[in-house]
């Protein structure tokens, strides 16, 4: 009661925030799940997951040349949870108290289209680790991850990846990020052991909301470096984005963004006897309508342009997507 009054709103607000962070870490389990369900066009089946995982115009060929591109309609299924653990640990850092947790993600995608089969795509990925949050200042955490992949109806590959993070609060609307992973990429057909190596990649991304989150924009930069058994299929190359988010509606988001890759291969492409480069482009909107407080509609549009100095390379792609989501 002695303090002046601007103290001791300071002091109280301080207090209060103390008591919602014993309250959020008190928790020593806490669930976390969503399901999506939709339908999707795809102009460019054929391209396949990504270029290093099904690729052309070296050995083995596994898919036809993207000049014979080939579109079709599928069912599209992606499901998760995510399970946090609070040990009930502490840490100060400086004058604050940072929490230890862990975290496990389980994560199942499957992609079924009507007429080209061969091409369905399936994904289950399990990721765990512990991170350390120090609440309005910084996060940090060590993730590891298997990802394990069918094509068609067969296992195509697993890749096992670690992933340490930091994430620095600048202030209540600014945060940056940097992130590293390395990936080991095995495969199970005898036919793709040359595709099999090692991947490291490192990432700095910015974000900031605007107008008490009306607005959001993030932009980030990357790098990566594949290294394979045969060189034909090791690249590297930077990566960068830029994106946003805008709350444009009652309940509804508009988000968007443009993406660039570049891939520099380091072998000789024995079909055309020099090295493959290739500049990607991609552009992403879409939108999210909440229709309750755990249902939400969802569609998206996005736009793939590759330019390669190899002319079989160059193709284009386009995908739309809409389906529900639910939320636990």
């Amino acid at each position: 009661p002695e303090l002046p009054p601007s103290v001791r709103v300071n002091l109280l607000a301080f207090q209060a925030q103390i008591r919602d962070d014993r309250r959020t870490f008190e928790k020593r389990h806490r669930w976390n799940a969503q399901a999506y369900l939709g339908g999707m066009y795809d102009s460019n089946v054929n391209f396949g997951v990504a270029r290093d995982i099904v690729d052309i115009a070296g050995f083995p060929v596994r898919v036809l040349p993207l000049s014979q591109e080939i579109s079709d309609y599928a069912v599209v299924l992606d499901a998760g949870a995510l399970h946090t653990y609070n040990p009930g640990k502490s840490f100060q850092a400086g004058e604050n108290t940072g929490y230890v947790i862990w975290q496990t993600q389980f994560n199942g995608y499957y992609r079924d289209y009507f007429d080209e089969s061969e091409y369905d795509l399936g994904v289950v990925t399990l990721r765990t680790g512990p991170a350390w949050v120090v609440p309005q200042e910084w996060s940090a955490s060590i993730g590891l991850q298997a990802d394990q992949i069918w094509l068609g109806s067969e296992q195509l590959g697993l890749f096992l990846t670690v992933n340490p993070n930091f994430t620095w609060e600048i202030d209540e609307t600014t945060q940056i990020s940097a992130a590293l992973s390395y990936t080991k990429r095995t495969y199970e057909d005898d036919i793709d052991i040359v595709r099999e190596g090692d991947l490291y990649r490192g990432n700095l991304i910015y974000s900031k909301v605007f107008q008490q989150g009306l607005f959001g924009l993030n932009a980030g930069i990357g790098y990566s470096d594949f290294n394979a058994e045969e060189e034909l299929f090791s690249f590297t190359g930077p990566e960068a984005f830029v994106g946003g988010n805008w709350n444009t509606w009652e309940q509804g988001t508009l988000y968007g963004s443009v993406g660039y890759r570049q891939f520099n291969f380091k072998g000789v492409n024995p079909l055309f006897g020099e090295s493959r480069d290739d500049d990607e482009y991609r552009f992403i909107i879409g939108f999210r309508q909440l229709l309750s407080r755990t249902w939400a509609l969802k569609t998206e549009y996005i736009y793939t342009n590759n330019k390669s100095t190899l002319g079989l390379f160059d193709f284009d792609r386009n995908q739309v997507a809409i389906g529900v989501q639910k939320a636990w």
